[in-house]
């Protein structure tokens, strides 16, 4: 998910743009959790183009820390400045100030909607996903064209278990139904055909 914003910075915009990705974090094929890894990008954007790109803005104010930059650009040491560093700089720490702010609100915003819910709903979800894709996968390398009704199932488990273990107690195969492999179908949000 992508946020994008802009933000007069001077005599240019600065178009912030802040964007969200849900990782799962998986155990042994299911998901245990997940978080939403969020990166920031600054451009400087002046007569429609794209003049520099950065991470980060800060106010900045004269000090010992900030003397060169002062000098450099000519810059009032008795005023304070919005710097994107290596980039661009504007007059008054409001800029800054703005900037960072949409940036938290944005991210906010993102983790909102990538979470869409509880972290046990998050991962309950992402856990019937995975055992979905697993019966895809199972059903398929046994022919999902082959597959029996859970009927059909019960009556093939109790011959199978006549026949091998001769009535007695003993492994019978875990086999996927139609009922089954449509389901999952539904789960992953497509149709069986």
């Amino acid at each position: 998910m992508e946020l994008i914003k802009e933000v007069v910075f001077g005599k240019a915009i600065a178009r912030v743009t802040v964007e969200g990705t849900f990782i799962n974090k998986t155990f042994s094929q299911f998901v245990e959790g997940g978080e939403v890894v969020i990166t920031k990008k600054i451009e400087i954007v002046h007569n429609g183009e794209v003049v520099g790109k950065a991470r980060h803005i800060s106010p900045i104010e004269y000090n010992e820390i900030y003397d060169r930059t002062y000098e450099k650009h000519g810059l009032d040491t008795g005023k304070t400045y919005s710097q994107i560093k290596g980039v661009a700089i504007c007059e008054g720490r409001e800029t800054a100030d703005t900037i960072n702010q949409l940036i938290e609100e944005m991210e906010r915003e993102i983790i909102v909607q990538l979470k869409d819910g509880t972290d046990e709903e998050i991962v309950e979800k992402a856990n019937e996903i995975e055992a979905a894709k697993e019966i895809v996968k199972i059903a398929e390398r046994q022919g999902a064209d082959k597959l029996m009704t859970k009927s059909e199932i019960r009556e093939w488990r109790k011959n199978y278990n006549k026949v091998v273990n001769e009535d007695g107690e003993g492994y019978i195969p875990n086999v996927i139904s139609k009922e089954q492999y449509n389901q999952a179908f539904k789960t992953l949000g497509c149709e069986n055909q």
